[in-house]
């Protein structure tokens, strides 16, 4: 991923995404059962943008005594240091990749801020869980919108939204309003 990502102009990852928020958290706790103590390791640091990232092939592997930094986890603060100017736009079809850890010196840091950082010009994560089917029928009609209508990320993204919430079995909220885009300030869509 690091070594490809950075010549792509378009990034769509569909995997899982992480976010650990508290010592206490239920969800937390299942999330660390199921992909391992070696997120405890990092968590130690505290970084805030060890926090959340997302999930890559190679992390169900057994694991040695060192922490390799290609271990099948990709943490918001790897992301921030690679160079992902030539990305138009990334989509992430993860659960939680919008979340992040408010911080009273910095604002908001998570994946939104690491891809910010590595120059993406728009980028769509996830507040909450996203189920595959209903998150891969709305981003074919983001994409259709895109490439076949031409139309710019924001704009898509927001009809499609629309365009969902019209079909009367997904009107529930957590059917069509997970996605948030994200642009770029200095980026003219």
């Amino acid at each position: 991923f690091k070594a490809m990502s950075q010549e792509a102009h378009w990034l769509h990852l569909s995997t899982h995404g992480f976010f650990l928020e508290s010592e206490d958290s239920k969800e937390e706790k299942n999330i660390l059962d199921a992909f391992t103590e070696r997120r405890l390791a990092l968590k130690q640091g505290t970084h805030p943008l060890l926090l959340s990232g997302i999930v890559l092939a190679g992390a169900n592997l057994p694991k040695t005594q060192e922490i390799n930094m290609d271990d099948g986890y990709l943490t918001a603060q790897e992301i921030a240091t690679l160079d992902l100017s030539k990305v138009h736009c990334a989509v992430f079809s993860c659960c939680d990749t919008g979340l992040g850890k408010s911080e009273l010196a910095t604002g908001f840091s998570g994946l939104k801020t690491a891809l910010t950082a590595a120059g993406v010009n728009h980028s769509i994560i996830t507040l909450w869980s996203v189920l595959e089917q209903q998150s891969g029928n709305q981003l074919s009609l983001f994409y259709s919108y895109v490439f076949q209508y031409k139309m710019p990320v924001t704009q898509a993204i927001n009809k499609t939204q629309r365009s969902t919430l019209q079909i009367s079995k997904f009107r529930h909220p957590c059917l069509w309003a997970s996605f948030l885009c994200y642009s770029n300030s200095m980026v003219k869509d």
